[in-house]
């Protein structure tokens, strides 16, 4: 009878951390190494995945590959370059040079693009947080902080 209090007490805390510790669990300090098993980019940690709100990446282009143009949406970006050269193109303004030591903010509800223009694979990391701003920002690539 002892053997089965045991294997119950065990089973019942094991259900516990499972439906309710699993989710505090994936938030605990760790390291996450860079790379993307070939693949353009890879999360590094996603909200409600492994991380509370943040939500990041890691990327490799090859030279003359692009990430795709895509919208950031009420995400506001931060790129920060680990190797190599890029160009940022977002609308409305003239492209961007970013290269290793450097970051880059893009603001929310830009379209935008980055290509590697360089000789070397261009090796970065971005950071989006979610502004829960509505769509229509005028000032978003003003350059001027509203």
């Amino acid at each position: 009878m002892k053997k089965f209090s045991i294997l119950a007490i065990f089973f019942f805390l094991v259900f516990c951390l499972l439906c309710f510790g699993l989710e505090k669990a994936n938030n605990q300090l760790r390291v996450i190494p860079l790379y993307t098993k070939g693949e353009k980019s890879v999360n590094i940690v996603r909200k409600g995945e492994n991380s509370i709100v943040l939500h990041s990446g890691f990327v490799n282009l090859k030279k003359g590959e692009s990430i795709g143009r895509h919208n950031s949406k009420s995400y506001e970006e931060l790129i920060i370059v680990l190797k190599g050269i890029g160009r940022f193109e977002t609308e409305g303004r003239e492209p961007l040079v970013i290269k290793e030591g450097e970051a880059l903010y893009s603001p929310p509800f830009s379209e935008h693009n980055v290509t590697n223009i360089g000789d070397e694979d261009l090796k970065y990391v971005y950071v989006v947080a979610d502004t829960k701003e509505k769509e229509g920002l005028k000032d978003a690539h003003s350059g001027r902080i509203p």
